[in-house]
């Protein structure tokens, strides 16, 4: 689906997201406040993070970047430096912690690739082989990815079909346990009913003492499915990018952008029977990031044999 311009503008305003700068932005506690000289200027070092803390990783609407943004403005991104910095990082946590993919990995429209057969099925292969080697534990399907991702690549699917949960139907939740405490991750399609959310909400929660939701909305529908679930924590994606987590109906919405330019970090922590985030934080994919040496092989393999160009590429819709 593209999204406007105006409702990109409507969306920011709407989450108070500021604009993207070269900084990380963080915040520590549950109340949305400035930085000052005594809160939370920095995250905490690796070595006071303990298991009390739940760490999150998450992105969305990568749509198969494969290279940095050539703007002369925050040139971020690149397939090879994501992959590298969520393996890294994840191993690198001291906390436990969950990776997710909050949907749109797949590209939808043009894509720099000459209109070749063997173009697609190289840039697909190469955009799910990432997935798993970023060590991802959940991977969010939009409409119609599942029937295509079997088509496309049927020998890796079993391997995403066990990290994957489907937005559309919606699937069955995902449970991890967070220090003896059932967490639940689901992920809801902005196309749902009212009723269809309410009733997937109610049965995470009856699962689960934590809810994460993985809305596939934007800042408008997103909030809908933020009061309907009542969830703990809720990504959005549809390029929402939230400079600290946003406080709404009692859940914490925070969102990555688009493109795969950032990546988002957070720990979520329990006080007084609530959940809290600190140490929130949006990571700059640029230079300073530690490429994966294959994967980055393998995109400028794909882009010589197969570039420069631009092919229509719109993945099928159930």
């Amino acid at each position: 689906m593209i999204r406007s311009v105006l409702s990109v503008l409507v969306t920011a305003s709407l989450l108070l997201a500021s604009s993207v700068t070269g900084t990380r932005t963080e915040t520590n506690g549950g109340a949305l406040q400035k930085p000052s000289a005594s809160n939370s200027a920095e995250p905490r070092s690796e070595s006071t993070r303990t298991d009390s803390r739940l760490a999150i990783l998450f992105m969305s609407e990568t749509r198969a970047n494969l290279v940095p943004c050539s703007c002369p403005d925050g040139p971020w991104g690149g397939l090879a430096r994501r992959v590298g910095y969520l393996a890294d990082r994840k191993s690198a946590i001291g906390s436990p912690v969950i990776s997710l993919d909050g949907g749109g990995f797949l590209p939808v429209g043009t894509v720099p690739l000459r209109n070749d057969p063997n173009a697609e099925t190289g840039l697909i292969r190469l955009l799910a082989e990432s997935l798993l080697r970023s060590n991802l534990d959940v991977i969010t399907l939009d409409p119609g990815d599942e029937s295509y991702l079997r088509q496309i690549v049927p020998d890796l699917w079993p391997r995403i079909e066990a990290r994957a949960i489907d937005a559309s139907i919606p699937s069955p939740t995902r449970v991890v346990s967070w220090n003896g405490k059932p967490v639940a991750i689901l992920a809801l399609h902005e196309s749902l009913d009212d009723e269809a959310v309410i009733a997937a909400a109610q049965a995470a929660r009856a699962e689960a003492e934590v809810l994460i939701v993985l809305a596939r909305a934007d800042g408008v529908s997103g909030r809908r499915i933020a009061a309907l679930t009542r969830a703990d924590l809720v990504v959005f994606s549809f390029g929402v990018r939230t400079e600290r987590p946003v406080r709404y109906e009692g859940c914490w919405i925070v969102g990555a952008g688009r493109e795969g330019k950032e990546v988002g970090e957070l720990y979520l922590t329990f006080d007084q029977g609530e959940i809290r985030i600190e140490d929130y934080s949006l990571t700059p994919m640029d230079d300073a990031i530690t490429p994966h040496a294959a994967t980055e092989t393998l995109v400028r393999t794909l882009l010589d044999e197969f570039g420069p160009g631009w092919r229509m590429l719109v993945t099928p819709v159930e």
